[in-house]
């Protein structure tokens, strides 16, 4: 059976859990326990929806939840069609980069994540290389969080034409 290796990387806060979190659940990769888990979450917490925080379905450590980072990879497994997809979210905090360099060591394909308010952090520059040390496959630059500079083209850009410099 084939096996796709995706790591997401990037800087803190760039939205790498809340993205692989969203992929489980389009790709219907969340068991009905969980789901209901942590809904009962969002609720003992007084959310007030019902709605579950995507990023919680990687940020599994009590200390990743209470203080809303990864700390450790989370590794998280689903079939798509015929293929067994593995995605590895890494922490962006520099004094874990450790982690990073493993997951990288590990996969296929990298999803460099960026917050298109920040652009191109130390760390994200410090995960590119390193993917390029580790010979990664194929690297793809995901800029997020456009709602937030109002889907403006030029915003885009210039994360897009930084990377390319360090790609």
């Amino acid at each position: 059976m084939p096996v796709l290796r995706i790591m997401a990387c990037g800087s803190v806060d760039d939205g790498k859990s809340t993205l692989l979190g969203q992929l489980l659940l389009a790709a219907s990769a969340v068991p009905d326990d969980v789901l209901a888990s942590l809904q009962g979450s969002a609720h003992a917490t007084g959310s007030r929806d019902s709605a579950i925080d995507p990023s919680f379905l990687l940020d599994g450590l009590i200390a990743e939840r209470e203080q809303r980072i990864t700390i450790d990879i989370a590794w998280r497994t689903f079939m798509l069609g015929e293929r067994r997809v593995v995605l590895a979210d890494v922490p962006g905090h520099q004094e874990y980069t450790q982690n990073m360099v493993t997951a990288a060591s590990l996969s296929d394909v990298a999803l460099v994540i960026v917050d298109a308010r920040a652009g191109l952090t130390d760390q994200t520059h410090r995960h590119l290389r390193i993917l390029r040390w580790m010979g990664t496959r194929a690297i793809y630059l995901l800029v997020n969080k456009m709602d937030l500079v109002g889907y403006r083209e030029d915003a885009y850009r210039t994360v897009v034409d930084l990377s390319l410099i360090h790609i």
